[in-house]
């Protein structure tokens, strides 16, 4: 089994035993056990939110009123795209994917991340998002009842995640623009730190890994179905070394040797293994380009130790996730949705400017979008 795998069971197993012995502790939202939502509330890091606030009042007042901004810049940027794309998969032939879940296994319609990379990018994700809401709060002397963890489940606790609870009796009294600045910072934090992580990626990592590997060809990372390569015997893990001849140590120019095959035509494809002999398929997209049926990753070829550049790869990818997950999760939360921080922007907006017909135009505007997700993600997994 893989290592991946065997940690997430353990995770699962040690999580159970946990929220079984701590159960009189939590609040459990849904319908136990298939679909449930569970509370383990705690005072974690509410001394280290008052601390923060205290530290330069005024410099996180600025931040978080950007982040107002930023926030409502997000909402429109990412609910124009989900309706673009949702055309998109209307009218065209091409399988699109607009919405996919982000989980440590791998089935049909899931965005699959390695548990490991998973849990700690959900951890530090969640820890950002709900610190800032919680020092958001206290700049603006709302205070922080709890902290806590919470879970969903079905059956069993699957995802993991983090909350903060201010007073809520106290937001209705504060200015319009405090309670957009604490619902904002959540996502806005996600995003800047969604930056720092890409910086780290292209400015540290890259620079080192290119000083401590080189190029080695084309690795098959996987072998498509109803494909030559499947038919020709390509197996996952195969190094791609040269079509007909033409040598490629990346993916760069191994597509460029592709784009000047044709459709039905007969190569020689030579591997790290061995030498395969097939016929080209007709790509799906465009009639006029060959089609392989092979997923393409480049290999590499370290110059240290082995065991040294299996954790720095490792810390490697993680960074990209990271940058990856906190963009995605940051603008997903601005959606002018239901109990989204964007949904809760948004509503207070309108409660401010248009109080008669608030509550019409933002019921209409989440039912909107949450049938446009509803839609997506049936489409992405019976599709």
């Amino acid at each position: 089994m893989n290592f991946e795998y065997i940690l997430l069971i353990l995770f699962v197993v040690i999580l159970s035993i946990f929220l079984y012995f701590e159960r009189k502790k939590l609040s459990v939202q849904g319908k136990f056990p298939f679909i449930y939502f569970c509370m383990y509330r705690t005072k974690f890091g509410l001394n280290w939110m008052d601390k923060l606030s205290k530290t330069h009042p005024k410099i996180l007042n600025f931040l978080f009123k950007f982040g107002t901004i930023t926030g409502f810049l997000g909402m429109i940027f990412i609910s124009i795209q989900l309706i673009i794309v949702t055309i998109q998969v209307l009218t065209s032939e091409t399988a699109i994917t607009a919405v996919t879940p982000v989980l440590p296994f791998e089935a049909k319609g899931v965005f699959y991340v390695p548990f490991s990379y998973w849990i700690i990018s959900i951890f530090i994700i969640a820890l950002v998002h709900e610190f800032a809401h919680g020092i958001a709060s206290r700049v603006y002397k709302i205070p922080v009842k709890s902290s806590g963890f919470a879970f969903l489940g079905i059956l069993l606790p699957i995802v993991p995640a983090a909350f903060v609870e201010p007073d809520e009796k106290l937001m209705p009294k504060k200015k319009l623009s405090e309670k957009l600045a604490i619902f904002a910072a959540g996502p806005f934090s996600n995003v800047i730190f969604a930056i720092l992580f890409l910086l780290i990626t292209l400015f540290v990592f890259q620079p080192l890994h290119e000083m401590i590997a080189h190029e080695d060809g084309v690795l098959i990372g996987q072998v498509l179905p109803n494909s030559a390569s499947l038919t020709a015997g390509l197996t996952e893990n195969e190094i791609l070394k040269s079509i007909n001849n033409q040598n490629f140590n990346n993916v760069e120019n191994f597509q460029k040797i592709m784009n000047t095959l044709k459709p039905e035509q007969e190569i020689t494809l030579q591997t790290n293994k061995k030498t395969y002999t097939l016929k080209l398929g007709q790509h799906l997209e465009d009639s006029k380009k060959a089609y392989l049926g092979i997923m393409p990753k480049q290999n590499f070829t370290p110059t240290i130790n082995l065991i040294t550049y299996k954790i720095f790869n490792w810390l490697f990818g993680l960074m990209f996730i990271l940058y990856l997950l906190n963009l995605g999760i940051g603008l997903f939360n601005l959606l002018p949705l239901g109990p989204l921080d964007g949904g809760r922007m948004l509503h207070e907006t309108l409660q401010e400017y248009m109080p008669n017909y608030s509550l019409r135009i933002f019921s209409a505007t989440s039912a909107f979008f949450l049938f446009i997700i509803i839609f997506h993600l049936f489409k992405t997994f019976f599709g």
